[in-house]
C-alpha cells in the first residue's frame, strides 16, 4: 500500500538527520591570520571548521609560496594561535605562515629569527614567536603542502590525538617569549604521521650556557606517544634534548635524513616500553654538540637498521659545573638501555675514552650517584670503526660480535697523541658505501627484504632514492652504492645478447 504524502515527508526528514554531515570546503584567501570574525582569514576557517558541522576542509588558497603573516595573531593556550577540536585537513597549496619574531638586546642590538642568539634577563621583547596549533584530545588534524617560518612551535598533539604532516616544512624556530617549544610535542596515546617533512634550524641558539646548550626542548618529542617519520629531514637543531626525544611509546624513523647539528636521538622508557626503530636512515652529524648522538636510556631500547651515522666532531662535552658528563658520542646507553645494530655502519665511536658508552658512571646522573650500564649488540653485516682508544678487539667484546666489518679505508692509521681525526678517513661524500661495506646481505630482495616497521612493507630504495638492492644484493648502512658506468654497460650489453639469442632462437 502507498504511504500517505505525510509519511513520506517525515521518513525523509527523519532519515536525512540522522545521516552524516557531508564534507564541506572553507577557503582563505586572506594574507593576514585575521580572527574569527574576518571572512576568508585562516583564524575565521579554523574556528568556521570547529563550530560547523560538515566543514572539516580548509583550503587555503593565497598562492604557492605567499606569506600568512601570524605576528598580530592572539594566542588561545600559551603560545599557541589556534586549538582544533574537530576533526579537520588543511590543504596549505605552498601557503607559509610566518612569523618575525625579534628581541632587543640591553645593549641594544636586535636579534631575529636568523641571529645565533638567546634572550637574558633585562632584553625587551619586540615581537614573541607563536606556535601554530594545539590539537585536541581523540581529535585528528592533516596537514598538507605547508610551511612555517619563524614559529614558536608548530602542533601539540594531546592525550589520542592523531596528526598527519605530509609534505610540510617548520624552519627558523625561536624560543622567543615563551621558551623552546617541540615542532611536534605528541602526549600520551597520541600518533603522529610525518611525510617528507622539513625541519630547518630549529630553536638554533647555539650560545652556551654553563657549557649546555639553551633550547631544552626535542625538535620532535613524545611522551607514552607513537612516531611515524617517513622520509623527511631534519637539518640543523641546538636542542639540549636532542633532535626526536622520546619518553615510552615507540618511535619509528625510515628513510630519513639527520644533518649537520641535527642533535641526534633519545629513547626512554616510561609508563609504557620506549621503542626506537631507526631503519634505512642516514645521520650526518657535526659541531661541538653533545647530543650528536644516538642514545638509549633507562631501558629503552633502539634497533638501527640499514642505516649509517657518521660523526665529524668527537670532543668530549662534559659540565664540570653540574657535574655531568656526556660522552659517548655517537652511540650511548646507560640504566638498562639497548642499542641493536643491524646491517648499519657507524662512523666512528668517540676517540676520547675507552669503553665509557655503556659504563655506569655515564648515565645521565651526577657523576658522583651510581648507575647501572646499558647493552649492546651488533650482526656480522654492521661496521664500526675502530679508533685508537677503541681497538678492533674491544668493539669484537662490546658488541658481541667476533665479525664486525671491518675496512683499512675506515680505520686509517690513528695513534696515541695524534688529533681526534688524524689518519682517520671518514666515509665518502654521501656517504656511498666501498670495500666490505658493498653487498653484505645477499637475496636481499628475498628471505632478506628490508621491512618498514611502520606499516610491514618492502624498502626499495635508499634514502637517496636509488634502487636498494643491487643484483639482488644490499649494502651495510643507508645508502646503496651505484654501479660504474662500465659495469652498467657490461651488464646491459650481456641481457641484450641473452635476449636477443633467446630471440634467435625461438625462431
Amino acid at each position: 500500500f502507498p504511504l500517505p504524502t505525510w509519511a513520506v515527508a517525515a521518513f525523509i526528514l527523519i532519515t536525512s538527520s540522522l545521516a552524516p554531515c557531508q564534507a564541506g570546503t572553507i577557503t582563505v584567501d586572506q594574507t593576514r591570520w585575521g580572527d574569527i570574525d574576518e571572512t576568508g582569514t585562516l583564524a575565521w576557517a579554523i574556528n568556521k571548521a570547529n563550530t560547523e558541522l560538515g566543514f572539516d576542509v580548509i583550503n587555503i588558497n593565497v598562492g604557492r609560496g605567499t606569506q600568512i603573516n601570524i605576528d598580530a595573531a592572539k594566542p588561545v593556550l600559551s603560545s599557541f594561535i589556534s586549538e582544533i577540536t574537530d576533526t579537520l585537513t588543511i590543504n596549505g597549496n605552498g601557503a607559509v605562515l610566518w612569523g618575525d619574531p625579534a628581541f632587543v638586546t640591553t645593549g641594544g642590538l636586535v636579534k631575529d629569527k636568523y641571529t645565533v642568539s638567546k634572550p637574558v634577563d633585562g632584553d625587551v621583547f619586540e615581537q614573541p614567536a607563536y606556535s601554530f596549533t594545539t590539537v585536541g584530545t581523540g581529535v585528528e588534524l592533516t596537514v598538507n603542502d605547508l610551511m612555517a617560518d619563524g614559529v614558536n612551535g608548530f602542533v601539540r598533539l594531546e592525550e589520542n590525538a592523531v596528526v598527519n604532516l605530509n609534505d610540510v616544512t617548520v624552519k627558523n624556530t625561536v624560543p622567543y617569549g615563551f621558551g623552546a617549544r617541540a615542532v611536534v610535542d605528541a602526549s600520551a596515546g597520541s600518533v603522529a604521521n610525518l611525510t617528507r617533512v622539513v625541519m630547518e634550524r630549529i630553536n638554533m641558539l647555539e650560545e652556551l650556557i654553563a657549557d649546555g646548550e639553551f633550547a631544552w626542548a626535542g625538535a620532535v618529542a613524545g611522551e607514552n606517544a607513537t612516531l611515524n617519520m617517513m622520509e623527511s629531514v631534519l637539518r640543523g637543531s641546538s636542542s639540549s634534548a636532542g633532535g626526536v626525544n622520546w619518553l615510552g611509546g615507540t618511535a619509528n624513523i625510515v628513510s630519513s635524513i639527520f644533518d649537520s647539528n641535527a642533535g641526534g636521538l633519545s629513547i626512554f622508557d616510561d609508563k609504557e616500553e620506549g621503542v626506537l626503530n631507526v631503519t634505512n636512515s642516514l645521520f650526518r652529524l657535526s659541531g661541538d654538540s653533545g647530543t650528536s648522538r644516538i642514545q638509549a636510556l633507562s631501558g629503552g631500547e633502539a634497533n638501527i637498521v640499514a642505516s649509517t651515522v657518521q660523526v665529524q666532531n668527537l670532543e668530549i662535552f662534559e659540565t664540570s659545573e653540574s657535574g655531568y658528563t656526556s660522552s659517548g658520542v655517537p652511540l650511548r646507553t646507560s640504566d638498562g638501555g639497548a642499542i641493536n645494530l643491524q646491517q648499519s655502519v657507524i662512523s666512528l665511536l668517540n676517540q676520547g675514552f675507552p669503553g665509557i658508552f655503556n659504563d655506569p658512571a655515564y648515565d645521565n646522573r651526577p657523576i658522583d650517584e651510581a648507575g647501572t650500564s646499558g647493552t649492546f649488540t651488533a650482526d656480522a653485516a654492521t661496521y664500526i670503526s675502530p679508533t685508537s682508544t677503541q681497538s678492533l678487539a674491544d668493539l669484537q667484546q662490546l658488541f658481541g660480535q667476533d665479525n664486525l666489518l671491518t675496512d683499512p679505508v675506515f680505520r686509517g692509521t690513528v695513534s696515541p697523541g695524534d688529533p681526534p681525526l688524524d689518519g682517520y678517513l671518514p666515509l665518502p661524500a654521501g656517504a656511498y658505501p666501498v670495500g666490505n661495506l658493498i653487498n653484505t646481505v645477499a637475496d636481499a630482495d628475498g628471505v632478506n627484504q628490508l621491512i618498514n616497521p611502520i606499516d610491514g612493507t618492502v624498502l626499495t630504495k635508499d634514502v637517496y632514492g636509488n634502487p636498494r638492492t643491487t643484483g639482488g644484493f644490499r649494502d651495510s648502512g643507508a645508502v646503496q652504492h651505484v654501479p660504474e658506468p662500465s659495469s652498467i654497460l657490461m651488464w646491459s650489453t650481456l641481457a641484450l645478447v641473452v635476449v636477443g639469442g633467446g630471440r634467435r632462437r625461438a625462431k
